[in-house]
């Protein structure tokens, strides 16, 4: 198990949608450790202007980590949406069925209806002060 030396660390294996593009042929080793830890980070989509043009890799790689994922079960993943919320979340209701693993966004700029269709999925989202002072504005998730 990666970090099973450690009594307070837990190793998270990730595929940062910014890399994708770069290292999407390393999708087969991702799987394989999978079964060595508990949690994913992070993972998602990224449709801003700088890896729009890899969005199509982005969400067939995101789909099958999703897709490994619901398979295992027990899996927490920290969650990546810039300007692709609704997508991800189409994708997370699509590939993984209730309680097969926990969300949570990381820095979640999507729109209000996202973020309550998020809430109503069960996910969570990390949030500090500074995204109160800005997205929080907008709307904020409820207290779990």
């Amino acid at each position: 198990m990666l970090a099973s030396s450690t009594k307070y660390v837990g190793a998270a294996l990730g595929m940062h949608p910014q890399l994708v593009a770069e290292r999407w042929r390393e999708i087969d080793l991702w799987e394989r450790l999978l079964g060595e830890t508990r949690y994913v980070s992070e993972v998602g989509l990224d449709a801003g202007p700088r890896y729009f043009s890899s969005l199509a890799r982005q969400t067939d790689v995101f789909r099958r980590i999703l897709r490994c994922c619901a398979h295992a079960g027990g899996k927490s993943l920290s969650i990546h949406g810039v300007r692709a919320a609704t997508k991800v979340l189409d994708l997370i209701e699509e590939e993984v069925p209730d309680g097969r693993a926990k969300f949570v966004f990381h820095w979640f700029t999507g729109s209000a209806a996202d973020a309550r269709r998020a809430a109503d999925l069960g996910c969570y989202f990390s949030i500090n002060r500074c995204y109160r002072r800005t997205v929080g504005r907008r709307w904020s998730p409820p207290c779990r």
